[in-house]
């Protein structure tokens, strides 16, 4: 039972995905597990690109790939549109991307994040990327043999890593060191609020270290100044730096001097060597509404299009089987019911017991010579109501002329508030020869008194609704009156 439940949680709770990110001469490659709520780096693996044709996967598992797309192959903007419907944010985004994005609206392949600002706006952001930089990409894997499920981009992998790294952290800037490039990513709220790269990296730190410092101190003056033009930011923002540079004292230093000195350290050492891939792989985990996926339309890769088309056949196939269960179970059913009816009806009608089946128009044919015979009996059937219905009594009152006018419409200063009907004696089984009675409790209101006296006058008259013999029992209470008067036998059953 154990090696079953197992299995059972590993294959419904359990999610592995490998995420890769692709370097000038190595792919890094991190396989991130969620189990329930949990997130473990599970490897971190870093292979040199020395051969293609003899480059093999060092992991073989079915797991899903997630790659990115880098900062400089996205572009990421916010606006606010003055629409609060979903739908409207969403016909309306096409009109505003026009002006946004450096490439034609047919090229583009967009993913848009929506948030409320107030009752009458909402805040887009989007992240977004042309056709054929997405086949670039995927034609580089390709030559791999490795097709991606998810393909997401850096600034949300970074997004992913911080959030990850700091889940309390709900305003950071976050800097990751790469080989030729330093990106940027700002959140605000928990949200990610900006984007922003600077084409040094640490290639340029190893080969030209003596101008290297002064470089990056323009480079890091230049953003800060962009950031604080873009965003409200608070001048003791925490920040961290992932990568080679953030073991560097001297550029440490100059980051705490254009930001701030409030630097959040990262112990866990994955997180330099791996920071992108282990972002792809988290974004690819994720389920919220700031989860990227380019992989749209007519790029949704076959084995995803193969993997729906097995389920919705698998799907047909297991709604086919249950209606043929429902439907024999249903079957069965009648049958049992049809054949408990026809005992019963036997044991009801001895001259009928010759017959082990009837059908539905033999019972229903014997069922109403039984009621009609029932119905001409002197005495006739103690059980039929001798008394007008609660739905007789509502229409009456619903068309008495005190209550409403020859036009039919309800007159006015008086009003029906609430009516009860109250059977006071009935017939049962141990005396089937007690009469129907009942009572009528009727409360309601009027502007003056000569309308409460008109509907008193026609109680005490009786008609086939009240009974006159009856005592009628009337209270006032300012401009509210309460009625009590029993029901007068119906001339029919």
């Amino acid at each position: 039972m154990s090696k079953l439940y197992d299995l059972i949680k590993k294959k419904i709770f359990v999610y592995n995905v490998l995420g890769i990110s692709r370097g000038e001469h190595s792919l890094n490659i991190a396989l991130v597990t969620k189990e329930m709520s949990q997130v473990i780096i599970a490897q971190c693996l870093t292979i040199p690109l020395m051969n293609k044709d003899t480059f093999h996967w060092p992991l073989t598992a079915s797991q899903k790939i997630a790659t990115g797309l880098e900062s400089q192959e996205v572009v990421f903007r916010s606006i606010f549109l003055p629409l609060k419907s979903t739908r409207k944010v969403l016909d309306a985004l096409p009109f505003q991307l026009e002006t946004l994005l450096p490439f034609p609206l047919d090229q583009a392949i967009v993913c848009p994040f929506l948030k409320s600002k107030d009752k009458q706006s909402t805040s887009v952001s989007f992240i977004a990327t042309s056709k054929d930089l997405l086949r670039k990409h995927l034609r580089n894997y390709d030559a791999m043999d490795c097709h991606p499920d998810v393909v997401t981009c850096a600034p949300v992998a970074l997004f992913r890593l911080a959030q990850w790294i700091y889940p309390d952290q709900k305003d950071l800037l976050f800097f990751h060191c790469d080989e030729n490039t330093t990106n940027c990513i700002a959140i605000q709220g928990g949200q990610l609020v900006l984007s922003q790269s600077m084409r040094l990296g640490k290639n340029e730190w190893k080969n030209a270290a003596p101008y290297f410092k002064e470089r990056l101190a323009n480079e890091l003056e230049r953003l800060a100044i962009f950031i604080k033009e873009k965003i409200a930011l608070a001048e003791r923002t925490p920040w961290a730096l992932v990568g080679d540079l953030a073991f560097c004292t001297e550029c440490t230093a100059l980051w705490k001097q254009f930001f701030s000195d409030a630097h959040l350290p990262i112990a866990n050492a994955s997180a330099h060597t791996h920071a992108l891939p282990i972002g792809f792989a988290l974004d690819a985990l994720a389920s919220d509404a700031q989860r990227v996926q380019f992989l749209q339309g007519e790029f949704i890769p076959r084995h995803h299009l193969q993997k729906r088309k097995k389920r919705g056949f698998i799907y047909a196939s297991a709604c086919l089987i249950l209606s043929a269960i429902i439907g024999f179970s249903s079957t069965i059913a009648l049958q049992k019911k049809n054949q408990a009816l026809s005992s019963k009806f036997v044991s009801y009608f001895p001259s009928a017991q010759s017959k082990k089946a009837f059908a539905l128009s033999e019972i229903e044919e014997v069922l109403a010579k039984s009621e009609n015979s029932l119905l001409k009996r002197k005495n006739g059937f103690p059980f039929f109501l001798t008394i007008p219905k609660v739905s007789e009594v509502l229409a009456w009152l619903s068309t008495h002329p005190a209550f409403t006018t020859s036009d039919g419409l309800p007159k006015e200063g008086i009003e029906m508030k609430a009516l009860r009907y109250q059977l006071t004696k009935f017939p049962t089984l141990d005396d089937s020869t007690v009469p129907y009675q009942a009572i009528i409790d009727l409360e309601f209101s009027a502007t003056t008194p000569r309308l409460a006296r008109e509907f008193h006058d026609a109680l005490l008259k009786g008609d086939r609704i009240v009974n006159a013999k009856k005592e009628l029992k009337w209270n006032t209470q300012g401009n509210n009156y309460s009625v009590q008067f029993e029901l007068n036998k119906s001339t029919t059953p």
